[in-house]
């Protein structure tokens, strides 16, 4: 179901709170007598391990080669990495299925809208609400298949309307909480109870293969979590929003996510965005939607465990490679998956994708 929170909602905020892509010099890891900040001129290349390109002091290489770093190599700017597929940059198709639970992303494309436009991927996505659903299907494009299921544990629930829709939930506000933070009481005003039959992710035949699950349905996410271990099991990356504050009665938060992704192979990758709100009764900028540091709920993006790669099928490695390029731009990541790939192939996979990073860079 569609279920994203009053204007700061996190779909809504995940494009503009994104980091930039460009980046400034990197810098290496600490080593003693060197001075970052004095040093700045200092960056890794490609190629050998002595290959330390310097313009701080005579012998950093040496004191380098030390640390036992192999075959690094850095970029100063990743923008140009974000022009191009994951095809693009290995020169092979590596299909893959996204799931949507949740998806309708009001004036936002998807975050995964850039494996959609590159091709090879199929999307289901689930939609309840009727309104959304239909502008879905009237926008749905090749391989995207929109139901209107509610996805759950496969029991009838009630459904808890209120007065914003984001804040329409299987569980029931606790007013206790949203009496915290501004606004949230009046959101999160229960008008109608409805009865809704859930179908578990598990048991939906259109559902050929899911490599990738967005989620965000306002306090059911583990309940449905824990009806899916089959399709968990395929997975490679998982986008999903957890709270920090329970802002439903008997909400789990994202400890319980966390431990329960755990338990099955996933990693925290990174959030995206973290939100927070003012505590009542300070309100800061006369705004209800801004914060001082108090966190309330995020987009948690989990990824199959990389430490470790001898667990992951072949297409599980290429499938995380393809989707950490082209949905969250860590090519740090798909290069490290390429490498365990190449190592149980003959491909060069690895290689041609640093090149093509580096090429970008020098372009």
């Amino acid at each position: 179901m569609t279920c994203n929170k009053p204007r700061a909602s996190s779909r809504r905020l995940a494009r503009a709170s994104m980091p930039s892509r460009k980046r400034s010099v990197l810098t290496p890891p600490p080593r003693p007598g060197w001075n970052a900040a004095k040093d700045s001129g200092v960056f890794w290349s490609v190629g050998q391990p002595s290959a330390w390109h310097t313009a701080g002091p005579a012998g950093a290489a040496q004191a380098w080669d030390r640390y036992g770093n192999k075959d690094s190599f850095a970029m100063t700017d990743v923008s140009g990495a974000a022009t191009g597929s994951f095809q693009a940059f290995t020169g092979i198709s590596v299909p893959v299925g996204l799931v949507d639970v949740g998806a309708n992303f009001l004036d936002d494309p998807p975050p995964y809208t850039p494996v959609l436009a590159a091709g090879a991927a199929s999307l289901v996505g689930f939609e309840p609400n009727p309104r959304a659903l239909a502008d879905l299907i009237a926008r749905q494009g090749p391989g995207e298949t929109y139901l209107p299921h509610a996805i759950g544990d496969g029991r009838e629930h009630t459904l808890r309307v209120c007065r914003a829709e984001g804040m329409t939930s299987l569980l029931e506000p606790d007013p206790r909480v949203l009496g915290l933070f501004h606004g949230f009481s009046q959101w999160g005003e229960v008008l109608e109870h409805r009865l809704v039959p859930t179908v578990r992710l598990d048991d939906v035949p259109e559902i050929r293969v899911m490599d990738y699950l967005s989620m965000d349905i306002q306090g059911a996410e583990l309940m449905a979590l824990r009806h899916a271990e089959k399709r968990l099991a395929e997975a490679v990356m998982l986008r999903i929003e957890v709270e920090f504050l329970p802002l439903y009665k008997g909400q789990p938060l994202f400890a319980d996510i966390d431990l329960f992704l755990r338990d099955r192979g996933f990693v925290l990758h990174c959030f995206s965005p973290l939100v927070k709100r003012t505590v009542q009764p300070l309100i800061v900028n006369n705004s209800v939607y801004e914060g001082l540091n108090q966190l309330l709920w995020a987009d948690a993006v989990f990824v199959r465990d990389f430490t470790r790669p001898e667990i992951m099928t072949d297409h599980q490695l290429l499938a995380l490679a393809r989707l950490a390029h082209e949905i969250q731009g860590s090519f740090d990541l798909s290069l490290h998956l390429l490498q365990h790939y190449d190592q149980r192939t003959t491909a060069d996979l690895a290689g041609r994708y640093r090149d093509r990073l580096l090429g970008e860079e020098q372009a």
